[in-house]
């Protein structure tokens, strides 16, 4: 079993309760603050740059998980928005 397959499988089979109270306040609180990031960068020049390319992409979303070349592509768009 492959590492990403034992985390899938983790997470997967983790309940709520089983997560102590302050990783749940903490995971709220990074949650709450990449939502205010977005929200704020929404009309920022990159952003707008970045929607206009993506909504000119013809993309198979099935080709861009699973096969080498989409992973690929998904891999330089990530790394091109950072």
């Amino acid at each position: 079993m492959t590492l990403a397959e034992e985390l899938s499988h983790y997470v997967y089979s983790l309940k709520y309760s089983d997560i102590p109270d302050n990783i749940v306040h903490e995971s709220k609180k990074r949650i709450i603050d990449a939502l205010g990031c977005g929200i704020g960068a929404f009309n920022a020049e990159p952003v707008k740059f970045s929607r206009k390319i993506a909504e000119s992409a013809e993309v198979n979303m099935d080709q861009l998980f699973s096969e080498p070349e989409g992973r690929a592509r998904l891999t330089w768009l990530l790394l091109s928005m950072a």
